[in-house]
C-alpha cells in the first residue's frame, strides 16, 4: 500500500524505479519498528519476535544493504564474499574451489571489501541527501 499510495513521487530523473522502491520499503521497516518501540506488542505480535526483521526490522534492513551493495560489485568480487562469509569458506578452500590461484583469491577478497564498503558509504550519502 505503500508503494501505491507514493506512486506520484516516483521521478526517474531522480532515482531508478529499484532504488525509489527500496526507499520506501527501507523507510517502512524503520517506521514500524519505531511505532512498535512506542507501544507494548499485542498477543498477535509475539510470533514476530522470531521473524528476521520482525520486531527489530533495522537488523533486516541492514540484510537488504549489504545484499543491495553485493549487487553493485563485480561478480568476481561477489563471488568471493559470498563463499567466504555466507559459506565459510577459507581462501583456500575459495581457491581450491573456483580453480583460482590462492594469491588472486586474496587479491579479489581486500578489493571485493573495499568495494563493498564503498557500495555501502555511497548508498547511505544518497540516503542522506534524499531525506
Amino acid at each position: 500500500m505503500s508503494v501505491w499510495r507514493a506512486a506520484g513521487s516516483f521521478d526517474p530523473g531522480r532515482a531508478s524505479f529499484t532504488s525509489w522502491l527500496y526507499r520506501i520499503t527501507r523507510n517502512r521497516a524503520v517506521d514500524l519498528n519505531r511505532r512498535r518501540q512506542v507501544r507494548p506488542f499485542s498477543a498477535g505480535e509475539e510470533s514476530l519476535r522470531n521473524v528476521s526483521g520482525g520486531p527489530e526490522p533495522e537488523g533486516g534492513v541492514d540484510g537488504w544493504d549489504v545484499a543491495r551493495a553485493l549487487s553493485r560489485i563485480p561478480d568476481e568480487h561477489r563471488e568471493v564474499l559470498t563463499l567466504a562469509y555466507f559459506e565459510g569458506l577459507s581462501q583456500r578452500e575459495i581457491s581450491r574451489r573456483t580453480g583460482v590461484p590462492l594469491g588472486t583469491v586474496k587479491s579479489r577478497t581486500t578489493s571485493a571489501l573495499k568495494r563493498l564498503h564503498r557500495s555501502l558509504v555511497n548508498a547511505a550519502a544518497e540516503e542522506s541527501r534524499h531525506d
